[in-house]
C-alpha cells in the first residue's frame, strides 16, 4: 500500500481571499499529488512562507484585500527567491509590471487542466 506522504510531489501555498475558489484550488492541486496550504491574505501567506522552507509554490490571487499583488510577490522574492510563483488573475495589463518578471500568470475562471498546465510549467 502506497502511503500518502510517498504520492506527495511537493506542497503549494494558495492564497486566495474567495473561499470558495480557494478551496477548489486546493482540491484541484490534491488531486495532482500537491500538499496545501492556505490563507485569505496576504499577510498571513508571508508568515506562512517565512515558517514553511517545504513550499515550493505560490500560487496568488492578484487582487487581495490587504495586499497588492506586485507586493506579495516583492516580498514573497525577498524570504524565498528559488520560489516557483503563480498568479491566478482575471487583469492582463499586470504582466507588463516588472516585478513580475518570470512569473506565471493563469487566466480565471480555470481548470484542473489548466491549473496543471501552469504547475507544471513553473
Amino acid at each position: 500500500m502506497t502511503r500518502v506522504a510517498e504520492t506527495r510531489k511537493g506542497k503549494a501555498l494558495v492564497v486566495e481571499d474567495e473561499a470558495l475558489i480557494r478551496m477548489s484550488v486546493c482540491d484541484m492541486l490534491a488531486e495532482m499529488g500537491l500538499e496545501t496550504i492556505d490563507t485569505g491574505n496576504g499577510h498571513e501567506g508571508l508568515t506562512l512562507l517565512a515558517e514553511d522552507p517545504s513550499i515550493g509554490i505560490l500560487i496568488a490571487d492578484l487582487g487581495l484585500p490587504d495586499l497588492s499583488g506586485e507586493e506579495l510577490v516583492r516580498r514573497a522574492r525577498g524570504l524565498r527567491p528559488e520560489l516557483k510563483i503563480i498568479i491566478s488573475t482575471g487583469h492582463s495589463a499586470a504582466r507588463a509590471q516588472p516585478v513580475f518578471a518570470g512569473v506565471t500568470f493563469l487566466a480565471k475562471p480555470f481548470d484542473v487542466s489548466g491549473l496543471r498546465r501552469a504547475v507544471e510549467g513553473v
